[in-house]
């Protein structure tokens, strides 16, 4: 059975006395100071998280369901039948109109423009 001394006695047969005299210069040229613009990366990488998070929640919002539509998308419904072949078709006759901000009609208000 192996005890301590014995161990301590293969490793030492194996251990370096003096290491070469240019590794340390060696070592020395291997660690480089960063570059310029190294540092970054880290800044960057957080900044086209960010902005790809943002962009993800402004696009996944829902904007309310027009209520005019959604009553000429029924009328059509009834006219047409009434069952859900009929719905799918209204929805598809039924124009999209683009919903405004109520800041930005204010803002295009016609008496401000004259």
């Amino acid at each position: 059975m192996l005890n301590d001394r014995d161990i301590e006695d293969a490793l030492r047969r194996y251990r370096v006395v003096d290491p070469p005299s240019g590794l340390g210069p060696a070592i020395g040229v291997a660690v480089e100071p960063p570059g310029r613009f190294e540092w970054l990366w880290g800044p960057a990488a957080a900044v086209t998280i960010l902005a790809a998070w943002i962009a993800f929640h402004v696009g996944s919002v829902d904007t309310p369901p027009d209520p005019v539509r959604a009553s000429q998308i029924v009328l059509i419904t009834e006219m047409l039948g009434g069952d859900v072949y009929a719905a799918a078709r209204a929805e598809l006759i039924v124009p999209v109109t683009p919903q405004k901000d109520p800041l930005v009609v204010l803002a295009e208000d016609s008496w401000q423009t004259n």
